[in-house]
């Protein structure tokens, strides 16, 4: 059985590299199960009980999908990937708090279910950054892909989906994101219009999410290159360098490279500037 791990569409990392083949092949608009929302945050008091929903819908007018639910302790990487570790190892793991409103369910052809999460706050808390858990969905029943080889070898493909769900305590600090260092890097045979590297960092207690886009200048001519938002999350008081590939390579000259960093709704722009000189 292979199994289509979708993280919203996003391959956990340590997806095999044939897993990768298969995604590719099947596209994003043949998948017949959706689930919203994709984030759960939890918000309440010491000891209370709180509660979300979470919706699935099966669009195939023939397919019936059984799923069972799972949790996990996850963390990110210095370059925003997700790690994934055991159950409760974690400090800020909420796994043990969470109970799903049925562990093993169907969804028949055409059927939407709501799955009630909760989450049951200790009445003791070790701290006050936000804590977190990844809650996934799994498919148990395999089905044929119908984009097995001309072989006649059949592909049994099952469906992962990943909910990130954090919950932030009483007072955490929104803190704010700092700019801590940004590097160019001329072509390489990888990359070839060159790229680059901006090191930053979330001081407060709560996950953030926001995009960075780069503007450079030729200081001569005043030509620009602008690159597209590129996404990044955060968890709290972490750490973090994106790589940001150029749309086209720089030629001789000085520049002003100029980084714009957005964490959204109540949180200023950081912009980070630097000279840049190409011989």
């Amino acid at each position: 059985m292979i199994k289509i791990e979708v993280i919203y569409l996003q391959l956990k990392h340590f997806v095999h590299q044939l897993l990768l083949v298969l995604v590719f092949v099947i596209p994003a608009a043949a998948q017949d199960i959706s689930v919203s929302p994709i984030t759960l945050t939890f918000e309440g008091l010491a000891g209370q009980t709180v509660s979300r929903n979470v919706k699935m819908t099966n669009s195939s007018k023939t397919k019936t999908y059984s799923f069972t639910s799972s949790l996990s302790d996850w963390d990110r990487d210095s370059t925003g990937n997700r790690q994934y570790h055991p159950n409760g190892s974690m400090a800020q793991s909420m796994s043990n708090w969470i109970e799903v409103s049925e562990n093993n369910f169907e969804l028949g052809p055409g059927e939407s279910k709501n799955l009630t999460i909760s989450c049951a706050v200790p009445h003791k808390l070790a701290s006050k950054s936000a804590y977190n858990s990844m809650l996934f969905l799994t498919q148990t029943n395999p089905s044929k892909s119908d984009n097995a080889d001309q072989s006649g070898i059949g592909i049994l493909v099952a469906y992962e989906f990943g909910i990130q769900v954090f919950y932030n305590p009483l007072g955490t600090s929104l803190g704010d994101m700092e700019i801590n260092a940004m590097i160019y890097t001329g072509p390489t045979g990888t990359m070839r219009n060159g790229q680059v590297q901006l090191a930053f960092a979330n001081t407060g207690q709560i996950n953030k999410t926001g995009t960075v886009r780069l503007e450079i200048t030729n200081k001569i001519t005043g030509a620009e290159i602008k690159t597209e938002p590129a996404y990044f999350a955060i968890m709290p008081q972490g750490k973090q360098r994106l790589n940001l590939p150029l749309s086209e390579q720089l030629l001789p000259g000085s520049y002003l490279l100029v980084a714009i960093l957005d964490a959204g709704r109540g949180h200023s722009l950081k912009i980070a500037e630097k000279d840049l000189v190409i011989k």
